[in-house]
């Protein structure tokens, strides 16, 4: 299958334990920690950078080439072309449920919100389809590994009722094509895009200001 992902022979058993580090942390500091210390405390940014490297570590350890970091050069157009034939159908729907509603609020600076969001997601892609997905695919057949990668995303977003049945369907999207085509850029290219076009066009009583764990009980 082209683009099919590799994962170094020395695996072992031991890459589960990156992807429970990686969502006992991420729900350790959505939950107790904001509600111990506050939204937008130091720990946030200190819990994604400690992510981030988690992810590194287990690409350097486990991974077998570009394919396996979520960079495969021969993917990206194709990995494009699956993304966009989902993304602007959503972001046509997003854009008419705002004029329709009259939710429509603009942005001073869309496109240096467009390069922050554009980050952010592509930090969320680069640990969903690298390593949870991965971690995943191990284990059980392709079709079920890409829905139980959507099931946790969706349940990283709780409890915002507006995120979680969008980022199931998104993470189920984004992964089904990365596990053909095996490129975060496209993915995360249409992630920003998909979370610009929400704060643009809808309110933040239907999204909850993005809002997720503790802090959303915090509008």
């Amino acid at each position: 299958m082209q683009g099919d992902v590799k994962l170094n022979i020395n695996h072992a058993d031991n890459g589960k334990y990156f992807a429970v580090a990686l969502i006992t942390s991420t729900l350790v500091y959505l939950w107790p920690i904001e509600y111990w210390l506050g939204h937008r405390h130091w720990t946030g940014p200190a819990v994604i950078l400690a992510n981030f490297l988690l992810c590194l570590e287990y690409n350097r350890r486990y991974g077998a080439g570009p394919s396996a970091w979520g960079f495969s050069p021969q993917d990206f157009f194709p990995a494009l072309g699956w993304t966009v034939l989902f993304t602007i159908p959503v972001l046509l729907a997003i854009a008419a449920a705002g004029w329709h509603f009259g939710t429509v609020s603009g942005r001073n600076h869309p496109m240096h919100d467009l390069s922050g969001l554009f980050l952010w997601a592509l930090a969320q892609q680069f640990a969903l389809q690298t390593v949870l997905l991965q971690e995943l695919r191990r284990r059980i057949r392709p079709p079920w590994a890409v829905a139980a990668a959507a099931v946790l995303f969706a349940l990283l977003h709780l409890p915002n009722p507006f995120l979680v049945p969008l980022t199931f369907l998104g993470g189920w999207i984004w992964c089904w094509v990365y596990s053909r085509h095996p490129n975060i850029i496209p993915l995360a290219l249409s992630h920003s895009l998909c979370s610009l076009a929400i704060l643009v066009f809808l309110s933040r009583e239907l999204t909850g200001s993005m809002r997720v764990g503790f802090s959303y009980f915090l509008l």
